[in-house]
């Protein structure tokens, strides 16, 4: 046995009781990301008085070394979400979503990209991710031309991705679908475009997403207003919840996703949002310490990916989310050989996911998730009296790690979240 592993494990087993441990499908720890160095905590003087008094600065990145100075500024106005542009004494402001919903925290800076935008002299595309909760992305598209600054482009997503494509310029969003119904793919991507080479927005042309209504009219390459004001009004109870819980209330949190599911059951068009629901209220009641009422709902939304977990395609890994979800709620609520015997069989599907993944950066992903999951696996193997067991585990998922850690190709917040993982592993040793 390795020096300090025994007491290692057990203090994290404590850790795991204790509720600290905020959950998420391939995520090992809760621990807040790093700021990049793009990000700045002071901001000149000209976008410091550009700003209303009562905003709330969530993120601030430069743009660049020009002079003047180019700024990218997201804000919280009280109860609305802003996103605010500066070159020198110009300035341009706008609404970060139609619905009067805020961040409710900080966003951390993942990627900024040059970019070529028609007609612009500089644009840049960046990707945020809400600190605390490492599933919401945020995307932005900025231009800068003489006497023009425009924000074309925000939009949030769900373990998403951006693609930018140069001859017709267009942007891609991939927004993970987590709890999506059975057969559904694991991501909806969007295209947006510009209507004119002169546009101040992009616009959604196209989307593969589609969806059943239990009106059965279904609705493809775009989604009716009527739908989008219901899921706006869904989206601020959610985010409701999403604050309370990054703010350690989860007895709060917990009745805002029992509010968004109750909403959910009464408006048929929303219905393939009711999983998504199911899979929050969830991984609140962990948070709470009611790991038990979490477990019936994960072993549902399981039961309805049976599909995927049969699939020879990437939307297994959707199946493996699910019984890592499920996984570490038994291990929170103490049920060791349960918990082993499901995180392995997600530790299991990443490795499928991984040989069919058809990008080089989902690959990472699939491999990085193999290995957290290992991390857990090893501590109910410790729980369980199989130390030795634990100790090769964890052994084998320190290259993993460090291969995601490394690799200079994918997103830095990819690579992060490896790096923090190998640094939990290390410290066993």
């Amino acid at each position: 046995m390795i020096k300090g592993l025994d007491l290692r494990i057990k203090g994290l087993l404590s850790f795991v009781r204790a509720g600290g441990l905020l959950v998420a499908a391939g995520a090992f720890t809760g621990a807040l990301a790093n700021q990049p160095a793009q990000e700045s905590l002071s901001l000149p003087s000209n976008v410091e008085e550009g700003l209303p008094k009562q905003a709330v600065v969530r993120a601030s990145v430069r743009l660049g070394k020009t002079h003047p100075e180019r700024w990218f500024v997201a804000y919280d106005l009280k109860e609305q979400a802003r996103v605010a542009l500066f070159e020198g004494d110009m300035q341009t402001d706008d609404k970060a979503f139609e619905a009067d919903r805020n961040f409710g925290g900080k966003l951390s800076l993942q990627n900024l990209q040059s970019i070529s935008v028609p007609e612009a002299d500089a644009s840049f595309l960046l990707s945020f991710e809400q600190v605390g909760d490492s599933t919401a992305k945020y995307f932005c598209v900025v231009t800068f031309r003489p006497g023009a600054l425009d924000i074309k482009l925000f939009v949030n997503a769900v373990g998403g991705k951006a693609e930018v494509e140069d001859n017709p310029f267009c942007v891609r969003i991939w927004s993970k679908i987590t709890a999506a119904g059975a057969g559904s793919r694991p991501y909806e991507i969007s295209e947006y475009r510009l209507p004119n080479k002169n546009a101040t927005k992009l616009v959604k042309v196209q989307t593969d997403r589609r969806i059943q209504r239990r009106d059965s009219v279904t609705v493809s390459a775009g989604i009716p207003k009527e739908e989008l004001a219901l899921e706006d009004r869904l989206n601020a109870i959610v985010g409701q919840g999403n604050e309370a819980l990054r703010g350690g209330n989860a007895s709060d949190a917990i009745k805002q996703y029992e509010s968004a599911l109750e909403f959910v059951q009464k408006q048929p068009l929303l219905a393939e949002r009711k999983n998504y629901i199911l899979d929050r209220l969830a991984n609140g009641y962990v948070q709470g310490k009611r790991a038990k009422d979490a477990i019936p709902i994960y072993s549902q939304l399981l039961a309805e990916r049976r599909r995927d977990c049969e699939s020879q395609s990437a939307a297994i890994s959707n199946c493996a989310d699910i019984q890592f979800s499920l996984g570490m709620a038994k291990l929170h609520a103490a049920d060791f050989e349960g918990a082993l015997a499901t995180l392995r069989e997600a530790e299991t599907n990443y490795v499928k996911a991984e040989k069919v993944s058809e990008s080089h950066e989902l690959s990472a992903i699939q491999v990085k998730e193999q290995a957290q999951t290992n991390l857990w696996i090893a501590v109910a193997l410790f729980q369980l009296g199989k130390t030795e067991e634990a100790t090769t585990t964890l052994e084998a998922a320190i290259p993993q790690l460090t291969r995601v850690q490394s690799d200079a190709s994918i997103l830095v917040g990819i690579r992060d979240d490896a790096a923090r993982s190998l640094q939990d592993a290390q410290a066993f040793f």
